[in-house]
């Protein structure tokens, strides 16, 4: 599953929320753990990924 990171525009508190594909397409309300707004922007963060073969 999925994790994504948001930042908080009212209080700028950063924190991850997992959520499935098909909950993310549909943009549910994500709240803020620290004062429970819903006024958050999604974070861009690099991802690893790993291969089986070597290069």
């Amino acid at each position: 599953m999925p994790i994504y990171e948001f930042q908080c525009k009212k209080c700028s508190t950063t924190f991850d929320e997992k959520e499935t594909f098909q909950e993310h397409d549909r943009h549910p309300d994500v709240k803020c753990p620290q004062c429970g707004s819903t006024d958050v922007e999604r974070v861009l963060t690099l991802a690893g990924v790993k291969t089986a073969k070597k290069s």
